[in-house]
């Protein structure tokens, strides 16, 4: 249903879906998910402060888009998502152990965000392409 409200809000309104509903309860789980990761990346450090999770938004973007999800909405999965994860992880640890500095690591990271968001949108217009010829294609055949 998520999915379903993430692709079109009004149409899944107009279907009889409970919108409002869903969307209360999705935000309800992703603060629950948020506590929870609060939780475990404090007793990983065994301290706690305020800003702790600053500029970790890169990363979560990137491991997002390198795991399927599109950036309009709509597609992904958690099984990609957990794929980018380790992906993306792998690659952090090694840059780690080459001894690659954090600032460079980032950059590392915003050049797999841009090349993920080129493939989404080399994806979304290669699709187009294909419905608007095999369309093209539906009307030759009629015609014939």
């Amino acid at each position: 249903m998520v999915v379903f409200i993430g692709n079109n809000e009004n149409v899944a309104l107009y279907s009889g879906v409970p919108v409002k509903k869903i969307k209360l309860w999705t935000y309800i789980a992703s603060g629950l998910m948020s506590g929870l990761a609060s939780i475990v990346l404090g007793s990983y450090f065994a301290s706690v402060r305020g800003d702790m999770g600053q500029d970790m938004e890169l990363q979560v973007i990137t491991i997002c888009l390198v795991g399927g999800v599109s950036i309009f909405g709509g597609v992904g999965s958690i099984s990609g998502v957990v794929l980018g994860t380790f992906i993306l992880g792998m690659l952090a640890q090694g840059l780690n152990q080459l001894n690659v500095p954090t600032s460079e690591q980032s950059i590392i990271t915003g050049i797999i965000l841009v090349l993920a968001v080129g493939m989404q949108q080399l994806n979304a217009v290669l699709s187009r392409q294909r419905s608007v010829g095999d369309s093209k294609k539906e009307v030759v055949s009629e015609k014939a």
